[in-house]
Order: C-alpha cells, then structure tokens, then sequence
C-alpha cells in the first residue's frame, strides 16, 4: 500500500520477498521447491492482481494537484522519519535523492517522481517494519499503538 509505487514495482518486490526472505531460508531440498511456488504466486499476482493493486492504491492514497502532493509526500517522510528513526530531520541528502527538496523544477515528470516517491515510503515501511499495520479481514488493526500522521497546512513548503 505504498502510495505511488507502480503495479509493477510490487510485483518485483513481491518476488523478492518470496525468494529472499522465505525460499532462501528453506532447507536446500525444499528451496527450489519453495521458488516453484514463489513463481507460481508472483504469475498468479502478476496475471490477477490488478483489482488488488488498484483497491489498494485508492485506498491508501488522496489525489492531490502535483505540487500538494510533494509537500504532503515529504512532509510524511519527516514525520514518519521522526517517530520510527527517532530522530527529527530526514537526511537531506535523502530529500534530493527521492526529488522531495524542490517540487517547483519539476512539472512534466510527475509520474516518474510518484513513482520514486512510492518506492521511499516502501523503503521505508521495509526499514522501519513497527511502522506496518496489519488489519486482519474483519478490519481490526493488529498493531497495539497504530501512529497516524495528520496533514499540517502550517508546514512550509520550503525547506
């Protein structure tokens, strides 16, 4: 539920994930047993996942013009950053790197920039895991103390 990540980028990190961080852990008989069905999940999502992906991404998104959704997007990472690394300011080095310093020199690449944008929140849902919720089918978190992060219109837009 990464914000912005393509279908497609989760299809590989699904793989990944399979292959990586279950398969590898397998016995070697059972790893190559383990990856025949590691593929055959990443073809079913691949082939069917579409209706999950797209309910997903409504769900965990708000459409926004371009230059909102930069402020919103980056002003997330700070707080998320703050609460999970415990620190209070995200590496800025890390804001040029993901294009969240300057939305103003960017106008025709917005797709590509969402894309990127939704690749750091996965970054950093995978580097920082308390930061998941888990909701069972019935809607219910799993997680005792969920952290949400409220929009602060006050927050300049300028770093």
């Amino acid at each position: 539920m990464s914000c912005g990540a393509s279908k497609a980028f989760c299809d590989k990190e699904f793989e990944r994930c399979m292959k990586r961080d279950v398969c590898a852990k397998s016995n070697h008989a059972s790893r190559q047993e383990c990856n025949q069905l590691a593929d055959m999940f990443v073809l079913g999502v691949s082939m069917f996942g579409c209706n999950g992906y797209q309910e997903l991404q409504r769900e965990g998104c708000e459409c926004l013009d371009s230059s909102e959704a930069w402020d919103r997007t980056r002003e997330y990472v700070e707080q998320f950053y703050s609460v999970y690394n415990g620190t209070h300011t995200f590496p800025k080095s890390m804001l040029e790197k993901h294009k969240l310093h300057n939305h103003k020199e960017k106008n025709d690449h917005g797709k590509q920039h969402n894309e990127l944008h939704g690749r750091l929140l996965y970054m950093l849902y995978r580097k920082y895991p308390k930061s998941i919720d888990i909701i069972s089918r019935d809607g219910i978190s799993g997680r005792q103390n969920p952290t949400f992060f409220k929009h602060n219109p006050t927050i300049s837009s300028e770093l």
